[in-house]
């Protein structure tokens, strides 16, 4: 949705699983790099962080935190 346009349908997309199920690592991981991609990084951080103390081991949102890392001042 977000590649073609559709950022805000994307982001939905992300937060209906997370209002179900608030410790879903992935949602949350998903929502955060749409985020970042948004240049949200304080809110794409706090998703990650969020994402990984569900899931202390989800590679995909320790990525991720690298690269707000290396994105965000």
């Amino acid at each position: 949705l977000q590649k073609v346009g559709r950022s805000a349908d994307a982001e939905r997309y992300y937060r209906m699983p997370i209002s179900r199920r608030p410790n879903s690592a992935e949602a949350r991981t998903g929502l955060a790099l749409l985020l970042l991609e948004k240049g949200d990084c304080a809110q794409a951080r706090r998703e990650l962080e969020q994402a990984l103390a569900a899931k202390p081991d989800h590679g995909p949102a320790r990525q991720g935190l690298v690269r707000v890392k290396a994105q965000c001042p």
